[in-house]
């Protein structure tokens, strides 16, 4: 009897919430989120650590240096490009991770990974890393471009979120 009862109710109740609580917090995070960015940019170019795709164009042209592909947060889909002369894999203290890597680490609470952790205090940290921050909105069809534009640069992905989350909001 109860079923019948509420079952008239669940469709517009869970309208409700999705209209009235789930939209709004989703749109609040996103915007959240954007309003990050748009200020960690405002600290990299003050900073003096952005440059435009057109001068990595030019010093790319002698096939040297690195493209990093930074993943600041954590679900959000977030990715930045970074530049950086220096041949990141050659330097690294052992190989980039790969997928399952991150994967092992999030199931033994072992983040940020030992790599992530150096290519962040050596190139991607505001305070002391030496990359330059590309001044373009990166994601997958962006790193795409990237690859495309620079065949012979090779490309390393980091996951910073957890280093971030380590070193506080501001980092």
């Amino acid at each position: 009897m109860l079923r019948i009862v509420l079952a008239p109710l669940t469709v517009p109740l869970f309208l409700f919430i999705a209209v009235f609580v789930f939209l709004p917090l989703g749109l609040y995070g996103g915007l959240q989120v954007r309003l990050e960015e748009i200020r960690f940019r405002r600290r990299a170019r003050r900073a003096g650590r952005v440059v435009n795709l057109g001068e990595v164009t030019n010093r790319s042209l002698s096939n040297v240096g690195t493209l990093i592909i930074e993943s600041p947060t954590v679900g959000w889909g977030v990715t930045r490009a970074w530049w950086t002369a220096d041949d990141v894999l050659a330097k690294a203290q052992g190989p980039a991770p790969t997928n399952d890597n991150y994967h092992i680490g999030i199931s033994k609470e072992e983040l940020p990974l030992k790599f992530d952790q150096w290519c962040w205090e050596e190139y991607i940290s505001l305070g002391k890393g030496k990359a330059f921050l590309i001044s373009t909105r990166i994601g997958n069809a962006r790193e795409a471009k990237l690859r495309r534009m620079f065949p012979s640069v090779p490309l390393v992905h980091t996951w910073s979120a957890f280093v971030r989350k380590c070193e506080g909001p501001n980092a």
